[in-house]
Formats: structure tokens, C-alpha cells, sequence
């Protein structure tokens, strides 16, 4: 994900999406776009450049190039001339709605309690891995036994041949030794605490992550929204797979709205 956000003449092809690690000005018009039709490119550009008037004064002036498919939305300048601009990740957003803002609180609280703990873990898995016994050495078996063993067996020979039995004793050997060993580091792991390290680890972790599928799942109704979400990407890292799609319902729905407001109407609605 970008840490900032930098645009001169977005352009959006109408017919696909963006990842969402081109940001938030970037994901607002193709999201719109992929319902293939004007009205929604249209009420998607007229929402962003609202936002980035709101945001940065200035006249944004929006083209769209039917020929090619693509919208570009760029800031004019004093001379009448398109110029880009280039601003630094966001500040947090105030005008995102308080429910959303409360969510972030909730899983900024909660992402602070895993990382914290993170230490404890580390700690008892360090324990464990000072306290666990060497391997034991591993019995060899000659290539001359295991060939004799292996002739032996394919001829039918019965089970008290030599060579069966040869083989037979270091197999179960071997296995002894393997598990004997596993059996000591299962209680040198309950001595180190490891297990309930993890298991707390695990509940934190799954609090954190909770929290912030409730962000993603939010119903954003303005861009500001939107905004808050990719910042909060930037922390977590959700994966692109559940990110984009959430992204892209967002904004269909704000594009809706907005047609809604040049009906008549102001409510953001779906």
C-alpha cells in the first residue's frame, strides 16, 4: 500500500479496477466505473473532486474521454492550466462518520494489547529452545544390512532371518529414540510456558483481527469514510482478495448517492 497519495490527471479505465494499494483518490473512480455505465463514472468523479475541493480548495475540473474510456480529475490552476498536486499520507480523519471512528478506537486499542504482549511469546519460545535436549544420535544401518534385508524380505524369507530381524531391531530402535526425545521436549515445553503463550497470543491476535474485519465491514457513506479504511490498511494489511471488493461496494454505494443528491435526494443509501 502507498503511503501517500499522488495523482496528476487520474485516469480510470472504466472497464477494470485498480488495486487498492494505488489509494484512496486512485480507487474512487474504477471502483465506480465497473458498473459500465456513464452515470456511475460520472457521479464517481463528481464525488471525488467534491472531496479534494473540500479538502485542498481550489477548482478540480473533471474530463472524461469517451473515446477512450478514461476520467481524469485535475486540479486548475490560477492560469487556466491543469496542474497535479502530490500530498503526504492523510492526517486522521475527522470527518469520517463517529460510528467508524469509534471502530478504529476499538481496534487501535486492540491492536496495541497483541503487539505489546508480542515480547511474552517470543520470550517462552526462547525458553523452550534453550531447554529442549539434542536430538538423539541417529543408528545407522550399514548399506549391506539394509540390501540384505531388503533381499531377504523379496525372497519370502520368514520373519527370524537374520537380516529381517537385523532391520526389524534398528527400525524399532529408531523409533524409540524419536519418540523417547519428542516425549522430553513435550515437557520441557509445558516448563517453558510455551503453550499459554500461544494460546494468549492467539486470542489477542484474533481480537485485533476482529476488530478490524468490523472496519472493513463498515457501510462506508462518504469518501472520508473510504479514507479512514485505507489508512487503517496501512496498519493491518488486509488482504487485497477481501480489501478491494469492500472498497468497490463503497464506492458504487456513494456513487448511488451522489445520483441520488441531482435527483432531489441526500441520503446514502444499500
Amino acid at each position: 500500500m502507498q503511503e501517500g497519495l499522488s495523482f496528476m490527471n487520474q485516469h480510470v479505465n472504466r472497464r477494470s479496477i485498480m488495486s487498492a494499494s494505488a489509494g484512496l483518490a486512485a480507487m474512487a473512480l474504477p471502483a465506480a466505473a465497473a458498473s459500465n455505465q456513464d452515470a456511475d463514472v460520472e457521479a464517481a468523479a463528481i464525488a471525488l473532486a467534491g472531496a479534494l475541493k473540500a479538502r485542498h480548495g481550489g477548482h478540480w475540473d473533471i474530463h472524461n474521454d469517451q473515446k477512450t474510456g478514461l476520467v481524469a480529475v485535475s486540479k486548475r490552476s490560477d492560469s487556466r492550466r491543469l496542474e497535479g498536486m502530490a500530498f503526504a499520507a492523510p492526517e486522521p480523519v475527522a470527518a469520517a462518520a463517529p460510528e467508524l471512528r469509534r471502530l478504529k478506537e476499538a481496534f487501535e486499542v486492540a491492536l496495541q494489547k497483541w503487539t505489546d504482549k508480542n515480547d511474552l511469546l517470543g520470550e517462552a519460545e526462547k525458553r523452550y529452545h534453550g531447554l529442549i535436549p539434542p536430538q538423539p544420535e541417529e543408528l545407522v544401518l550399514s548399506r549391506e544390512e539394509t540390501l540384505n534385508g531388503l533381499r531377504a524380505q523379496l525372497n519370502g524369507e520368514p520373519s527370524d532371518h537374520p537380516a529381517i530381524v537385523r532391520t526389524l531391531e534398528w527400525s524399532r530402535a529408531t523409533v524409540a529414540r524419536r519418540e523417547a526425545w519428542e516425549a522430553a521436549c513435550q515437557e520441557v515445553m509445558k516448563d517453558s510456558g510455551l503453550p499459554d503463550a500461544r494460546k494468549a497470543d492467539k486470542k489477542r491476535l484474533a481480537l485485533a483481527s476482529l476488530a478490524a474485519d468490523r472496519i472493513l465491514r463498515f457501510r462506508a457513506r462518504s469518501l472520508a469514510d473510504i479514507q479512514l479504511k485505507f489508512e487503517v490498511d496501512r496498519t493491518w494489511d488486509f488482504e487485497p482478495e477481501d480489501f478491494v471488493p469492500a472498497i468497490r461496494a463503497d464506492i458504487d454505494r456513494i456513487a448511488k448517492a451522489q445520483r441520488g443528491v441531482s435527483r432531489g435526494t441526500n441520503t446514502v443509501t444499500g
